[in-house]
Parts: C-alpha cells; structure tokens; sequence
C-alpha cells in the first residue's frame, strides 16, 4: 500500500541492443507495446495548453514523413507536449521493432505472465470446456477495454491491429482457462460445479473438518503457510476441530472461507461483534452532543463545537452524577442537564445488565447458582478422573478438577461474606489519575486507609481468612467422612467361613490361617484412613493459627493493603477497576478496591466521554466473550481443549504451542496483547514509530486510493450492487440522499468509517498499544500531531470516505442476500458470503421479516437498501450486534485493516518460546499459562521487537484479504476489482512523482503498479527488499534484473551489509542508520550530501509538496538537487 523507505527516483530505460534482442528484451517490449500507450494518455493528460503554440512550426521533416506519426503529434498541446509525444512514439516504434526480431516465446511468455490476463483466467466452470469458454468471455472484455485505452495513443495502431489483438486475448486466456480446468474435468468435476448437489457434495467430503481452511489452492501452499499468524498456524494444523472451532469463536473474521460456510453454517465470532462497540460510543456521544447543543440554544448561546466549554459542562455533570450516590436529595438540575445525566445512566445500566446476565458480575442469587453448579462439575470431573487410568488424560482431568474446585472455594468464600451486591450508588467506571494520586499521595492513602479499616472484610487479607475458615470447614467435612468410612469398614468384618472361602483376599495376614476380621484392602483402607485423619487435623490446627495472625495482625495488614493497593495504582499493573461501581465483583473474584467513586472523586478520570471511550476499548470484547461462552473463563476453554488435544494424540511441546497461539489470539481480541503497555521498552518504541512515520508515511493516503478496487471486487459479484446486471439501480439509488445519510449513519454504528472522528487511520499501518483518551502533556501533543499529519497526508479522509462507499454497499449486500437466502434464489457465492460473517439462515429469516414489515427501508428507487438497525428493536438486540458485526469486518476486510486474525505474534512485540537454559539463565520465567505437561513455554514482552515490522499492517492483511481470497473459485468480482485496482495502481504511481515515473522501463511501471495495488499482499515487499540488498552488496546490478529497485541504490561508505540489515530490521533500524549516514557526510566535509540528506530525513517531508519546497530551497541556497 504504502512506499516505505527512500525517495522516489526511477532510474533511466535502459538501452536496447541493436542486434539480437534477448528474451528479456522481447517480453520488456510486449510489455511496453501493452502498456505505454496507456500511461501515455494518463501522462499526456497531465499537459496545459499553450493558447500562443502553433503546431505545424514545430513539425520537422522527419515528423512528417510517417502520415500516422504525424496525425500523432497534431494532439500536441504546448511545445513541451509535442516533445513528449514524440519521444513516446519514438518508444512505440522501438517496441514495435524489437517484437518483430525476437523470438515468439518471449511474447508468449509476456502474454501467459500479463497480470491483466493472469487476473481474467476463470475460476468457475467445471470441465476444460467450460472454463475455456469462460476464460475466452473474459478475455475479449479485458482485451476490448485495454484496447479501447492503448489503440488511441498508439501511433501505428490500426483498426486491423485491433481486432487481431482482441482475438489473440481472447483466444489466449481461453487456452489458458481450459488448461485450468484440465485437473477439474478429470479429477474434481462434481465437487466444483455451480450446482448446488456438486456443492452438497463437496460439504459432504468435508463433514470431518467443518472448521478447516476451503480448499483453495494459495492458502494450501508453502507461500501462504510462510507468512504465519497464530490463527493460521491452529487452522493449518492437525488439532482437533474443536479448538479450531474456538479460534474461529474468538478471533474469526470471515476474510477467508471454511469448509463448513459453503453449507451457510457461519461464526459470528467475539472480534466480529466486540469491534461494534465503537459505534456505541459514537451514538451516545452524539446524543451527548445534542443535550449540549440543546442546553446552549436554551441559554442563548452557540456551541462551542470541541472547545473547553462542552469539556467543562461534561466534567462538571460526571462529577454531579457520582456525588449523587452519596447525596441523593442534591438539587435537581435543568431540564437539559438532568438529560445529559439521565443519557449516562442509560449507558451504562445497559452493559451492566448485560454483564449480570452474561455471569460477569455476580449477583447473591447468581452466585448461588454459580456454586450449584460448580459443585456439579466437580462431581463430573470426579468421577471421569477416577474412571480413567493413569495417563496424560487422568493428569489434565485432575487439573480442570483442581482448577474447579479452587472457583468453588472462591465462590463459597464470597458465599460467607454474605456477598449481597446491588447497585449501591453509581455505575461509573474507574480509571485513575496517576499524576494527582502521586502528587496528594498521603490524602490518597488516609481515604483509603479510613475505607479499609470501616469495612474490612473487604481487605484481602481478610479475604483470605475466610479462605481459610471454608477450608477449615471443608477438611472437618473430610475427617467425618473418613471416620463414617472406619465405621463402615469395622461393622463388615468377616468371620471364619469367610476366610477360609475366600483366601486370596487375606493373603498379607494369614491365608486360610488368618486370623484377621479383615481382607487385605480393608486393611489397607483403614490404615490409609487412619493415616490421613491425624494430617487433616495437623492442617486445621495450622489454618487456625493463621487465622487467629490473621485477627491479631488485621491493623497492620490495612497498612499494608493500603501501600499494595496505591503501589498497584502508581505501577499500572492489576487494578481491574473498569467493570462496575461500588458493591459488585468482577466474575468470582471480589473488586480490589470496592470503595465508592465519591469518595475518591479527585483521583478519578470524571470527563463522561473519555471514559466512555476507555471503557467501550477495555469492555466491549469482555462482555461479547462472556456471551458466546455463556460464563467460562478462558482458562476453563483452555483446559477443555487440552483435554481434546490429548485425546487426539498430540505431544506436550504441540500442545503448548497451540494453547500459546490460543491465548496470544484472547489476548489481542480482548486487548490484552502487551501486558506492560507503559515498559520503558513500549513507550520508547512507540516514540522512535510514531516518528519514523511522520518521515516516511506523507502520501499515505495516495497509497490507499487503489482500494476502491476492493469496492468493485467485494460488490461486482452477479447478484452484487456493482454486478453488471445491477449497478445501474444501485447508482440510482445512490442519487438519494435521505438513504445515503441513513446509510452513512449505519455504516458508523457498526463501529466503522470513524477514522477521523476517533483519530484511528494510523492503526491501518501499525499497532498502537498506548492509545487512551486520558493522555497529558506531551502525549496529547502527540496524538493531536498524528490526527493532523493523517489528515494531511490524506490516510484518514480517504479511508473514511472509502470505508463509508463500502459500507453503504455492504449493508445492501447482506439484506439483499439474506432475502435471497429465505426465497431460494442465492448463489453459491452469496451463501458463503453470509456465513463467513455469521449470517446464518436464522438470522435471515428475521432480516427478512424486518424488511417486509418495513423496518429496514429503501431508497425511493427501492434501489439502496438502508438497514435502519437503531429500528430492530429491543427483541433483535443480538441480531443486530451480529449484523453490525458482519458489516464491520466486510468494511475492514474490502478497506484493508489486519485483524488479530491476520498479524504474526511477533508484531506485538512478543514471543512464546520453549524454555531452555539460556533463557533461564537470562531470567526468563516459565509462563504458567501456556506451559503443558513437561514443556515448560516462556512468554518474552518487548515493544523492540516489534519494529521490523512496524508498518507491516496493510500488507499482513492484504496477503489474506486480497492476494488468498482471489483463489476462492467463488469470489467472481476479482477481475473487475483487480482491473480497476490495477488502472488505480498506475495512477498512483504517477501522482507520487510524475517525473521519476516517466523515466521507468515500462516493465518496471507494471511491477510497481502492482505492487502498488496490494494484490500481491506481503510478497512484493519481501522482493523488493531482497532486490534492493543484493543490488547494494554489488551482487546485481541494473543491467542484471529485468526489475529494478524502487530507488536508487548507493552502498553506504558506513557498509553496505550493516545497511541491508537495517534495512530488513524494518523502517525503524533503517531511518537510524540513515541519520548515522548523514551525520557521517557531515564529518566528511561533504556538507551538501548531508544537508540533502538531512531534508529527507526530516519529519513530514514526504508530504505533498514539501519536497518540491525543500527542492526550490536547496536550489537558492546553491546545493543543488534535493
């Protein structure tokens, strides 16, 4: 998407022999003879007229002998122009004569390898007929517009040419597509036909592996397993369905097809639905807006749109809304006000009922449940570990039943609490202000020392008392258990008949002979029960000690909660606090700091919408996980699947594995990826990214404009808005305006095209783990710096504006395709469309009826459908976060945005590694979660590692959402899409720097276009990296590659090999050695190489026109050439 690196400067075409054109050679001039014409028309475009030049004072003799060159030239607009044209029709006839002395294998080979014909190749089809005839349909239409475009700016073209290179399109990619379905007509002929019992079929073979990859030629091969992500690594492997299953539940987001949506079974999974709630906060930002705008029309005054007036009104109602838990008969405010107070209620009531009913906060009469039933999942557990022998799965058994048994103890301690939580006061969530607290830390402390010592029961310590009275409660239990069992025992002691009947049961006291009332394992039970009753008792005298400490200790132990309690908020570790206001707990752990907002109301972040904000990031995906697993932990998911995974045969070093590429996905969905997001390693991470992207990130947003090819490719399916039988009323459609707002607005509320409004477009091309709406100081600066640099370098309005275009269609698509559904007429692509993104047959079914009872509208041409969601109703509340959800992830996956899906773990500055001795010698430690069995598995955090691969986040998601799914035979907008991403390609190029353009080899404007487009996804990346390396180490030059590099490459006198690594250690290491560079030239005396370095290195010099006014300056300072 992006070019990252070194200025834009092409070299000069390079010379042709004369004699005996290499194969090189031929295929650079088909390419030219292809494609120069039509780059000539987007350069010639670019000239102004001369009103003053006349044309036939400037033809030469020589321009007049050929009538077709000369008819060429009369299109000349200014001198300039004329001197262009001719050099371009000079090109022409070189291309044309060094075509007619090489070899028709290079022309050949040119045509098989044109990227344009590579794209029209048919996917569909089953036999080599029909995909012949389909290739041949294709190729007439891409050869007739390409013509259409190149015959006008090609001087000897004529209307015979013409038609010969139309037919030889057309019979090319038809030959081709005929050798594509050679494999189908004899081995696959049912299993990819369009019929819908070829596709039955197909889903039949696949019942065994619902949750794998569809089969799909790209995503099977060593290239595309290269480039490895955590969700890549589980669905490419051979564990078993279930934990794909749970990948796909937690991280899914429908960028490629599985084996069981070609049935219309889909996941709506926990990232699709968490990634919505931004547009919660949007909506009830807005109506916060309002009230404001309301408040001032009634008092006369005018908004003060983002100024400190509405952030004063904000903080000042935050703040009266919290003091009323204390206070309930404070003073009612005006009308406007009370709203404004009522709207945060509102807000937050909804996700708190949300969360008692999903089991994430716990009520008295839901803990009782809770207990119940974690008591019968003992029992469960219990009795599979006493029904299997000793093995690997009697061990994991015994560790779910440890872990049960630990919540239960939990539970039942929350239980004699007498834990009885209501909504005592506010819900307001709790983020606090570190610089106030550490400035008034003893005030802070007293408050908190005075709170903890009114309720301590609510101290940890104290918590832990009652831990131990419910274990001294539980072992008293055991003890009568296990005297009720010697009593047992003693009244079934046998007599003389019985032994001597049964002498192998006494063979250790006698035989026949014994004189024991006893068998042999009667007597080992006593003796063992016997045994254990003095232990049991041991330990209870034990707890009872500690306990009694515990008492004694209790003010002393305040003291130190205290210290633990402010040493936590200072160091940002575990202060959970996010989830709800005094009185209610996060799961079956009690709150760390259970104290009333008020009473802290100086230390806490009060502004209603920043912490809106905070809260929708750190909350929405908790609450979405809780619903989808109705209750479970993921340590209870990860337990079951490493019982799964045992059953299934896997080792312990595999399945340490998959469980590291589980948690790493729980991780980033629900935002817990960096676990110290503010280390020293992070923050200085960020700093040395955010400023390598002001340097390098300036046409950004130019990069991007090939995407609207992703429109077109996404939506010009057949039954699509943009298919040719349909593209007509949706622009009708489009020409409402009253539906196209209606549409926007939608588009928003699925958290989506909120790139401007949320200062976000930066997350396009890397990650930000520091991002929060409570910064200060120089962090604001800097976060108001980027939203002003992607505004300009055009990133976030574009991508706005695109991701806006693409949800408006999108939500067309998927009602249009959910009426399909329920009547019977949608194809085999539209039905895995729907369900890679969650829409099943039951969800479109109510879609349906919402649409026929006039819930979701249309446009007065009934052309646009507008999904009116706000109108579902409070019934269809999950359908319509389900909907949101799937319109979200076709957004990003169309406007190309990675997801958890998409991103190696390395990317978050982490890495899971198998412990060894040097990492414990270096003081790793063994991570507890993702260890199993005897492999014991370390987690390594640091933001460093992160930086070679720092803007690598279009790309990552480009290799899958564009360049893998274009092999998905199902997938019939991609010639379309990638045609018009491909004429976008070229123009970016050219608008990036027009001059460096024209001076390329036209093989070399063909690759760049391409890899301009992103069709390619990562892959031109890593080539052009390696081209540039070999060609700095003097392994290559421009002579030697048919390609060349993106810039001009100079070995460094600092050393070409400590260059190229930097270069591969990503933007970062390379942008360093370049100032290492400069400031080399300097010590030098070459003092004009280091200042023009110096320009380019310069923060926002990459923006449109800086270069240019950083030229003009060079050029009066007498430095020359920038």
């Amino acid at each position: 998407m992006a070019d990252l690196g070194k200025p834009l400067v092409a070299y000069d075409s390079m010379s042709m022999a004369e004699a005996d054109p290499s194969f090189w050679d031929g295929m650079s001039a088909t390419y030219g003879y292809q494609y120069r014409p039509i780059m000539g028309a987007l350069y010639g475009s670019t000239f102004e007229e001369d009103e003053n030049f006349d044309i036939f004072q400037h033809l030469s003799l020589g321009d007049l002998e050929n009538r077709n060159r000369a008819s060429f030239l009369t299109q000349a607009r200014s001198k300039d122009h004329l001197n262009y044209l001719r050099n371009h029709a000079d090109k022409m006839q070189n291309n044309r004569d060094v075509m007619s002395r090489t070899g028709w294998g290079s022309i050949i080979t040119a045509g098989i390898l044109d990227p344009v014909n590579l794209l029209s190749l048919p996917f569909k089809g089953v036999t080599m007929t029909a995909r012949a005839i389909s290739g041949a349909k294709s190729g007439f239409v891409i050869g007739a517009g390409v013509e259409a475009i190149r015959a006008p700016f090609d001087p000897d073209s004529s209307l015979m040419e013409t038609g010969v290179n139309i037919a030889g399109s057309t019979a090319l990619v038809g030959v081709l597509g005929g050798l594509t379905g050679v494999r189908g007509s004899f081995r696959h002929a049912k299993r990819f036909g369009d019929d819908q019992q070829a596709v039955a079929k197909a889903i039949d073979e696949t019942r065994t592996t619902p949750f794998n990859y569809k089969d799909n030629r790209f995503v099977n091969s060593p290239l595309f397993q290269a480039v490895t992500t955590p969700f890549k690594r589980v669905m490419q492997s051979s564990a078993p369905q279930s934990v794909k299953k749970l990948m796909l539940q937690i991280g899914g987001d429908g960028g490629l097809t599985q084996a069981f949506n070609m049935a219309g079974q889909g996941i709506s999974s926990v990232f699709q639905r968490s990634v919505t709630y931004f547009g919660d906060y949007i909506a009830h930002s807005n109506k916060m807006t309002n009230i404001y705008h309301d408040f001032l029309k009634g008092a006369g005054e005018r908004i003060p749109w983002g100024s400190k007036d509405f952030k004063e009104f904000a903080d000042r109602l935050g703040r009266e809304r919290i003091l009323r838990e204390a206070d309930a008969s404070r003073p009612r405010l005006s009308v406007h006000e009370e709203r404004f107070i009522d709207e945060m209620d509102l807000f937050y009531t909804r996700y708190g009922v949300q969360m008692i009913d999903n089991g994430m906060l716990l009520t008295k009469k839901s803990l009782i449940e809770k207990i119940k039933t974690l008591e019968n999942k003992v029992k469960d557990l219990s009795n599979k570990f006493k029904a299997k022998k000793d093995g690997r799965e009697k061990i994991q058994l015994r560790k779910m039943l440890d872990r049960t048994e630990k919540n239960l103890q939990d539970a039942k301690v929350l239980e004699k609490l007498d834990f009885d939580p209501k909504y005592k006061g506010t819900y307001f969530p709790r983020y606090f202000k570190i610089d106030t607290i550490a400035t008034r830390i003893d005030e802070f402390k007293d408050i908190l020392k005075k709170w903890y010592t009114d309720n301590p029961f609510l101290t940890k310590e104290m918590i832990k008392g009652e831990k131990l009275k419910v274990t001294i409660e539980n072992n008293q239990i055991k003890i009568l258990e296990k005297q009720q069992l010697i009593k047992d025992i003693e009244l079934k002691k046998h007599g003389s008949e019985f032994r001597k009947n049964n002498p192998d049961k006494f063979k250790n006291t006698g035989g026949v002979d014994s004189k024991s009332f006893y068998t042999d394992k009667q007597l080992n039970a006593l003796k063992k029960l016997k045994n254990e009753i003095p232990i049991l008792e041991s330990k209870i005298n034990a707890d009872e000690i500690k306990l009694t400490q515990i008492e004694i200790n209790m003010p002393i132990r305040i003291e130190e909660a205290v210290d633990e309690t402010v040493n936590k908020i200072l160091n940002k570790t575990t202060m959970e606090d996010d989830f709800m206001g005094h009185g209610l707990s996060k799961h079956l752990r009690h709150r760390e700091l259970d104290i009333p907002n008020h009473l802290i109301l100086d230390f806490i972040e009060t502004n209603p919408l920043d912490v809106a904000m905070y809260y929708i990031m750190r909350t929405g995906s908790k609450i979405e996980f809780a619903n989808t697993f109705k209750g479970k932990s993921i340590n209870d998911l990860i337990d079951e699947e490493q019982l799964a995974m045992v059953q299934s045969g896997m080792d312990d070093t595999a399945i340490a594995k998959t469980t590291s590429e589980i948690l790493h996905m729980y991780d980033r969905v629900v935002g817990t990826a960096v676990h110290r997001p503010d280390a020293l390693n992070r923050r200085i991470s960020r700093a040395l990214t955010d400023w390598t992207a002001y340097v390098f990130l300036g046409r950004a947003g130019l990069s991007s404009l090939p995407e609207l090819g992703m429109i077109i490719m996404q939506h010009a399916s057949k039954q699509g808005p943009l298919g040719w039988q349909n593209i007509g009323g949706t622009l009708s459609g489009l020409k409402d305006l009253k539906a196209l707002g209606l549409s926007a607005k939608e588009v928003q509320l699925a958290g989506e095209a909120l790139d401007m409004v949320l200062g976000m477009a930066h997350n396009r091309m890397y990650e930000d783990y520091l991002r929060n709406p409570f910064v200060k100081g120089v962090s604001k600066l800097n976060e108001q710096g980027k939203r002003a640099f992607y505004t300009m370098n055009g990133l976030a309005p574009i991508t706005q504006i695109t991701k806006m275009m693409t949800g408006v269609l999108g939500q067309h698509t998927l009602v249009d395709r959910c009426i399909k559904l329920v009547n019977g007429t949608l194809d085999q692509e539209g039905i895995e469309l729907l369900s890679r993104y969650g829409l099943v047959m039951r969800d479109a079914k109510k879609i349906k009826r919402l649409f026929d009872d006039g819930v979701i509208e249309t446009s007065e041409s009934g052309n646009l459908i507008v999904a009116n969601t706000e109108a579902w109703g409070d019934v269809n509340q999950a359908l319509v976060r389900k909907f949101r959800g799937a319109l979200n992830t076709m957004t990003r996956n169309t406007i190309i945005n990675a997801t958890p899906a998409d991103k190696p773990t390395i990317i978050d500055g982490v890495v899971y590694a198998k412990m060894n001795p040097a990492l414990r010698a270096l003081g790793f430690k063994v991570d507890k979660r993702s260890s199993f069995g005897d492999t014991e598995m370390v987690r390594i955090e640091n933001g460093l590692m992160a930086l070679p691969f720092q803007f690598w986040n279009y790309t990552l998601g480009a290799t899958t959402k564009i360049l893998a799914s274009s092999f998905d035979a199902e997938r019939t907008g991609k010639v379309a899409g990638f045609t018009t991403m491909m004429a976008l390609g070229y123009l970016t190029l050219y608008l990036k720097n027009p001059g460096s353009f024209n001076r390329m080899d036209y093989e070399d404007q063909l690759a760049r276009s391409i890899d301009q487009t992103g069709i390619t996804g990562i892959y031109s990346d890593l080539f052009y990296m390696g081209l540039h390396a070999r060609h700095r180490m003097g392994d290559m030059d421009r002579d030697d590659t048919f390609i060349q590099p993106k810039y001009r490459v100079e070995a460094s006198p600092l050393g070409a090999g400590l260059e190229s690594t930097a270069d591969f250690a990503g933007a970062t290491p390379s942008y360093l050695f370049d100032i290492a560079d400069t400031i080399n030239h300097f010590a030098e005396g070459e003092t004009d190489e280091g200042i023009r370095q110096a320009l380019r290195s310069a923060p926002l010099s990459s923006l449109y026109g800086m270069r240019t006014l950083m030229g003009e300056t060079l050029d009066l300072t007498g430095v020359g050439r920038y």
